[in-house]
């Protein structure tokens, strides 16, 4: 399946999992699939270790997450993610590749200018 067709399918969905390895060079990571969930702005159910990169970004967004051997997070991350008050969607477009060249653009003209 092609990447356009596998979006296509991700907007289908009810929800997206994203699932960190359970990993030390994991923790320093965050995934670039995280962004194309996003953009899908469907509720994530995350899964990875904390601390981490990832659950540091989740965190700062107020979305939910639960470690990796943490039953009773997972069944209140569900109940959160199928609750309607408990569904955060998150504004992906500062993470899109024209805002972001526009954020890189302005800080390289800004070293130019000083």
């Amino acid at each position: 399946m092609g990447h356009a067709e596998a979006v296509k399918e991700m907007m289908k969905c009810d929800g997206l999992l994203l699932v960190q390895n359970d990993t030390d060079p994991a923790r320093k990571c965050t995934p670039g699939k995280l962004y194309e969930y996003l953009a899908c702005e469907k509720p994530i159910l995350s899964v990875c270790n904390s601390p981490s990169d990832l659950a540091t970004r989740l965190n700062e967004w107020g979305l939910p997450f639960c470690d990796h051997n943490d039953e009773e997070a997972a069944y209140e991350m569900l109940r959160q993610i199928t609750s309607r008050e408990g569904r955060k969607i998150i504004d992906a477009s500062p993470f899109e590749r024209r805002a972001l060249t526009e954020t890189l653009s302005s800080l390289l003209n800004k070293l130019i200018a000083d």
